[in-house]
């Protein structure tokens, strides 16, 4: 992870009435026409009061990211067995803000000894934004996208995220207008 910032963005106090009035002005802002609904009750839930991690927020004016520390369990690689990475569960930011609250809070998981982070999500309208930071496209030719595969807990039957939706009158939904991440389907939450 390189950025060209020098100062890094620490995670801040998690307010889900926060969380809510950025999401609303994200969803608005980006014409993001189906996602869950996210008020403050889903925020408090989903994150604020988790049991099962310890998520982490990270906010600027209107920019949003919330993420967790995990690290990588493969016994067959001793240079990447144990090491800490970052999960971003959630990341709202305007376009003229992304490129530096993005690299501002990634930077401060650098500094915490993360080697990379990952993020998935249901448009591809924020693509070239996430490469202009070092995301990467999932690719099987590529080893280092195959790593959040390895991540904690270990789960070698893990499903794809897949989002089927069944509307009346087949409306025109275009994925690039959506926003669903990992937990979204349940797909971020510990393994008994």
């Amino acid at each position: 992870m390189d950025f060209e910032i020098a100062n890094s963005l620490s995670p801040t106090e998690f307010s889900a009435d926060n969380a809510f009035c950025i999401w609303k002005n994200f969803a608005k802002t980006n014409g993001i026409r189906f996602a869950l609904y996210r008020d403050e009750d889903f925020w408090n839930w989903r994150y604020k009061q988790s049991v099962g991690f310890d998520y982490l927020c990270f906010a600027d004016g209107d920019s949003l990211l919330v993420g967790r520390f995990d690290e990588i369990t493969d016994a067959d690689n001793d240079k990447l067995n144990g090491k800490k990475v970052f999960r971003i569960i959630e990341l709202l930011a305007l376009s003229e803000s992304w490129n530096r609250f993005l690299q501002a809070s990634l930077l401060w998981v650098k500094e915490q000894g993360a080697i990379l982070a990952d993020f998935q999500i249901s448009s591809q309208s924020f693509d070239k934004l996430l490469f202009s930071t070092g995301f990467r496209k999932a690719d099987t030719q590529n080893p280092v996208t195959k790593i959040p595969a390895i991540f904690t807990p270990i789960r070698h039957d893990v499903p794809p995220i897949n989002l089927v939706i069944k509307l009346s009158d087949n409306p025109d939904i275009d994925f690039d207008d959506t926003y669903f991440v990992k937990s979204d389907g349940d797909m971020d939450r510990p393994i008994d």
